[in-house]
């Protein structure tokens, strides 16, 4: 499903999924000592690194709601001497809010890609 049918739906079952999750995440940064994490493991790891974290998950949900055909692309060089990067787009996004595990394949440089695993996580 994307953005736009989504929202046009007007599904409550989808509407009330993300109306709970939004709930759970104030709730979370709104209780002293929960933190919501943002965990990726990055397959054929050697110096990379996925630098993101809820809040900056949220704002680009947020933005994402404004702009139709919305992608954002994240670097993960980390440390390592070349960069690859992820682009997530709103349904994407919407799926790391709701604490789904996230699934993405990054560009190819040099010679190979990494799969990237992507999910929020309150504790």
């Amino acid at each position: 499903m994307n953005r736009r049918s989504f929202f046009k739906a007007g599904s409550k079952v989808a509407m009330g999924a993300a109306v709970a999750s939004q709930i759970t995440i104030n709730k979370a940064f709104a209780v002293p000592g929960e933190q919501i994490l943002i965990d990726s493991k990055i397959e054929s790891n050697h110096g990379h690194l996925l630098n993101i974290d809820a809040a900056d998950v949220i704002v680009l949900l947020r933005k994402s709601q404004a702009v139709e055909g919305f992608v954002e692309t994240i670097s993960i060089q980390g440390e390592s001497r070349h960069p690859h990067e992820i682009t997530l787009n709103a349904d994407q996004l919407l799926m790391i809010v709701l604490a789904e595990e996230l699934s993405l394949a990054s560009t190819a440089v040099s010679g190979h890609a990494h799969s990237v695993l992507v999910k929020m996580n309150v504790q």
